[in-house]
Order: structure tokens, then C-alpha cells, then sequence
């Protein structure tokens, strides 16, 4: 590969690119991504199975609270919410989400790893 050419590959978490279940409902979250040493920008979305509304926490890169976590409220049972959209991410670092309840709300998505070397 040359420098700039970009990969697109699963969440690292993904079973052949299922969504992830979110088991976590406190920090640190179910781990959803890492990026592996790469620059990638990631596009992740959520979908709430539950009959109520969640708040999704996703912690980006770390579990400091607010510097690395971004706060959704996912309504019941609509289509998936898109939470981000080719937001980038690099070193090294990890992706977790957790929710107000285990086991209802479901994370999907996919990443585009840029060759820097």
C-alpha cells in the first residue's frame, strides 16, 4: 500500500461486520473499536431495541468524563441513529460505548484506516 491510500474495514469489535451489542451500563464501556496505530475516521451508528429512551454514552479515545465522552439519547424502537460520520481517530486509542440499560441497544459502523508509512 502507498502512503494515503485508504482501507475500509469493520469496527474492530464486529463479528463479520455485525453491530455490537452494548453489555455496559457504566464506565468503562463495552469496547466497540481500536484503531490499531492507524489515522481513521469512523462512522458509527446506534439503534435502541428497547420500548424505552437510552442514553448512550460513547467514549472516544478514553473514559475521562466530559473530555472524551459524547452523550446521545436514542429513542425506542425507530431506525438507527447515525452518531458520527468519518470522525477521526488515531494512536492507538479505543472506542466504548455504554447505555442505561445492558443488552438493548446495538452499535454498528465501519472505518476508513489511511496508510501514513
Amino acid at each position: 500500500m502507498a502512503v494515503g491510500d485508504i482501507t475500509y474495514t469493520k469496527l474492530s469489535a464486529s463479528t463479520n461486520g455485525r453491530a455490537i451489542k452494548v453489555v455496559a451500563t457504566a464506565s468503562a464501556g463495552t469496547l466497540v473499536h481500536t484503531t490499531g496505530g492507524t489515522e481513521s475516521f469512523v462512522t458509527m451508528d446506534a439503534y435502541n431495541s428497547g420500548t424505552v429512551e437510552q442514553v448512550v454514552v460513547v467514549q472516544w479515545g478514553g473514559t475521562t468524563s466530559p473530555d472524551d465522552h459524547y452523550v446521545f439519547r436514542l429513542p425506542p424502537g425507530r431506525a438507527p441513529v447515525l452518531l458520527f460520520d468519518r470522525k477521526f481517530i488515531a494512536g492507538s486509542l479505543l472506542i466504548r460505548v455504554y447505555s442505561t440499560t445492558a443488552n438493548v441497544v446495538i452499535v454498528g459502523g465501519y472505518v476508513e484506516e489511511v496508510q501514513t508509512s
